[in-house]
């Protein structure tokens, strides 16, 4: 047994191209079991699973935010991840312990009778499991990155997205129809039972891909890394900082309102799971035919261009749900969805493609937590604000002729308004360093006599 641990998690022999292949098509594998486990517990799934327990929706928005709060974690990863030069035991062990929390947290109805204990036991769930998430990304992305070549990266990252978005799409809509199935029947409690067998099974299989990807050896900080240098460093370094500012705009437009897309559609439009599954389905069938397409841009033009226009469709699908209403939802949703998935398809692997572009080589996952903790504090805080004006409007709404507005849609819009910021920065930063680099290239060539 030693034996096979050692081989597992410390293997120091030299790794071949064909193992370093192989890591790569396990690592996409186990991006199609991780992502389905986080989307059938979270979201509407999740939004409906607190409602179910008695949480209202401002209690439900703040529970849900502590996604963005766990990454506060990440300012303490590099003091762990940079003194070692294996890190696969340890991102392993906390990767399947976050998949299981999430399990336990479906689970919780049927394992406790009492709702508010229930309801308690799901949120302490919740934020433990994404703190232990939160506490390896940075390490999980290097370890990504290692086995990358860098000419391959847009193309391998629209692939992978390509074939997560396949199994979030199938087990998603199998996870909404289980669900409804139940409630259906008045017995939405085992409805949530099935779907965490569901996630329980998925979340096996994820965990053992991890077991056969190789790990290239990190090498060790040549200086010594301490909690003031993840503070300081990322923000002195003048290349990096753009990054910081990008995710600022980024993480205050998103989660101002992400918990909130989920909410309105379960009880202010009164959607069925089944028909959420359904737009995520689609959503996700066409992110995964988009997403190489974005891979080629990023790789063609440049991560910059990539995020840009990425980040410019979603704002447009953020701002379609304020014109959405009980009477036209049943159109107007699938407008909203096949807008918000071509979005989708490029701004995650452009705004992770971005950060590696611009971080230093050396201590690379010190600036890499940073730019997530210091996420995950503006999306927290952003979301706390959106829950405090959702709880004190308590469904305030308004007419301009004959459409109405309430109080989750003005919400829509002050996203789609931070994130129009956003844009403008990003365009005016590239702007910056293409003049820069073109002055650079000036400055060496010899001159003409």
């Amino acid at each position: 047994m030693p034996g096979i641990f050692r081989k597992i998690f410390y293997n120091d022999s030299e790794i071949t191209e064909k193992q370093y292949r192989l890591s790569r098509n396990f690592f996409i594998v186990e991006a199609m079991c991780s992502s389905p486990v986080t989307t059938l517990v979270s979201g509407s799934y999740l939004a409906g699973l607190f409602a179910y327990l008695g949480a209202s929706e401002a209690v439900s928005s703040i529970i849900m935010s502590v996604v963005a709060l766990a990454g506060l974690v990440q300012f303490t990863s590099p003091l762990v991840a940079e003194r070692l030069q294996r890190r696969k035991l340890l991102s392993t062990s906390f990767a399947a312990f976050h998949r299981l929390s999430l399990v336990l947290i479906m689970l919780a109805p049927v394992l406790f009778d009492n709702k508010l204990l229930a309801l308690g036991v799901a949120a302490v769930l919740y934020l433990a499991g994404n703190f232990a998430n939160a506490f390896i990304s940075p390490m999980y992305s290097v370890w990504v990155v290692s086995i990358l070549p860098e000419q391959i990266r847009g193309k391998y990252f629209g692939i992978k997205d390509a074939f997560t978005n396949i199994s979030c799409a199938l087990l998603s809509y199998a996870g909404g129809m289980i669900l409804d199935t139940y409630t259906a029947a008045g017995d939405q409690r085992m409805g949530f039972f099935w779907v965490g067998v569901l996630v329980l099974v998925i979340a096996v299989i994820d965990i053992c891909c991890f077991l056969p990807v190789r790990e290239p050896v990190q090498e060790k900080a040549r200086e010594k890394i301490n909690l003031k240098d993840i503070f300081t460093k990322p923000f002195r370094n003048a290349g990096f900082r753009p990054v910081l500012i990008i995710n600022i705009f980024y993480q205050s437009a998103l989660y101002l309102s992400q918990a909130f897309f989920a909410i309105f559609q379960v009880s202010r439009l009164g959607l069925s799971y089944e028909l959420i599954g359904l737009t995520t389905c689609v959503n996700i069938g066409l992110r995964t035919l988009l997403a190489p397409v974005w891979g080629r841009i990023a790789s063609e033009r440049s991560w910059f261009f990539s995020t840009r226009f990425s980040l410019l469709v979603l704002l447009l699908s953020w701002f379609i749900w304020v014109f959405i209403t009980v009477d036209n939802v049943f159109w107007m949703v699938w407008v909203a969805t096949v807008i918000s998935a071509v979005a989708w398809a490029g701004i995650g692997l452009s705004l992770f493609g971005l950060q590696f572009a611009l971080a230093p080589k050396e201590n690379t996952s010190v600036y890499i937590s940073c730019n997530n903790a210091m996420a995950g504090v503006v999306g927290f805080i952003a979301s706390l604000a959106g829950s405090a004006f959702i709880g004190a409007t308590n469904g305030y709404s308004f007419s301009i002729g004959s459409f109405v507005i309430c109080d989750m849609q003005l919400l829509f819009i002050a996203s789609t308004v931070l994130g129009a910021l956003c844009v403008w920065y990003i365009s005016r930063l590239e702007k910056r360093l293409k003049r820069n680099a073109l002055v650079q290239k000036e400055e060496k060539e010899p001159a003409l006599i």
